[in-house]
């Protein structure tokens, strides 16, 4: 809209707003919630499909005040046809879908993933109410394949190994968090995101967990698990952060002291985990030389062998710039 055009439309009687252009009102209707974004349409002819073309379809209707509690059946059963008749009328090509706070069957979630598969999707959202309604991930999501964000939680992840799996060659972010997933999956996955910069993998089931992360281009780690055994081929990996909340009983050594070997570039550097500092046994293999770290956050426990094996693990840290270290209580 021109300079003369916008004096125009202010002096005159018509509605400022509705005089914008198709994209401008489109972004209006972006920072509504999308329930309200859709009723726009009775408010003139010129909105009537204005909501149809928006690009993030946000459904995120929470719980009631009771965090344990769902919402009702009935009103369960009118979001879920408010987006299927979403889906079915939106026009244009869709860039973030989220939904979250309601329960819905596998059926359901394989027909939107569906659609979303056609509408050159780049952003997923999938947050499941509680780990007691796990949704199984449907088998068009392996399809989308121009996903750049994807954060999915309370969710059973099968890996398809067919011919018509190839990867999210464009995935940039990956969050898994109470995810049921393969060990032997999980690497498969991540090893199908060449462009993978951030992913972070949080489970707080107290399962020892064998993974192996190769992502040449992962820039941030942020793992929140129990670890056994895990393998770092992270070689342009600038930030991590470990945090273990539990040991089983019978699994007395982790490699995870080991491990940090494979990433001695990272710049910073999180440890919270008791497991950790216990788990190496027997003599010190060399140190790790960290060339490149600056930041070092951990949290220790005076009373135990921490100190001794923090002043092992941090011997060559030439650069160190900010060590950030909280005392747990006594």
């Amino acid at each position: 809209m021109t300079e003369s055009q916008l004096k125009e439309a202010i002096t005159s009687d018509d509605d400022i707003i509705s005089s914008l252009p198709e994209y401008i009102r489109e972004k209006f209707l972006v920072h509504l919630p999308v329930k309200e974004a859709v009723r726009t349409c009775i408010l003139s002819k010129d909105w009537r499909y204005t909501w149809s073309t928006i690009p993030d379809l946000v459904v995120d209707v929470g719980r009631s005040s009771n965090s344990d509690q769902l919402i009702a059946d009935d009103e369960n059963t009118k979001i879920i046809r408010f987006v299927d008749q979403l889906l079915a009328r939106h026009n244009g090509n869709i860039r973030k879908f989220k939904i979250y706070g309601i329960t819905y069957s596998h059926m359901v979630f394989e027909n939107w993933m569906f659609t979303l598969s056609k509408k050159y999707i780049s952003e997923i959202i999938v947050q499941g109410v509680n780990e007691k309604e796990t949704h199984i991930l449907p088998y068009h999501f392996s399809t989308c394949s121009n996903l750049k964000f994807v954060a999915l939680s309370c969710c059973l992840i099968l890996v398809d190994k067919g011919m018509n799996f190839n990867g999210f060659k464009f995935l940039r972010t990956l969050e898994l968090r109470d995810c049921m997933i393969f060990e032997d999956e999980l690497a498969e996955l991540i090893s199908s995101c060449p462009m993978l910069e951030e992913l972070t993998f949080f489970q707080s089931k107290p399962y020892y967990w064998d993974i192996i992360i190769c992502a040449p281009n992962l820039r941030e780690l942020t793992i929140c698990s129990c670890i056994e055994h895990i393998s770092l081929l992270t070689p342009k990996l600038m930030k991590a952060n470990f945090t273990v909340p539990c040991s089983l009983e019978g699994v007395t050594t982790s490699n995870l002291i080991q491990s940090l070997g494979s990433i001695s570039h990272v710049q910073s550097l999180g440890i919270h985990c008791d497991f950790f500092w216990e788990s190496w046994t027997g003599k010190y293999p060399p140190a790790p030389k960290f060339y490149h770290l600056m930041i070092i956050v951990m949290i220790l426990d005076p009373l135990k062998r921490h100190l001794n094996t923090m002043l092992y693990l941090f011997q060559n840290v030439p650069k160190l710039r900010k060590l950030i270290v909280f005392v747990s209580q006594i």
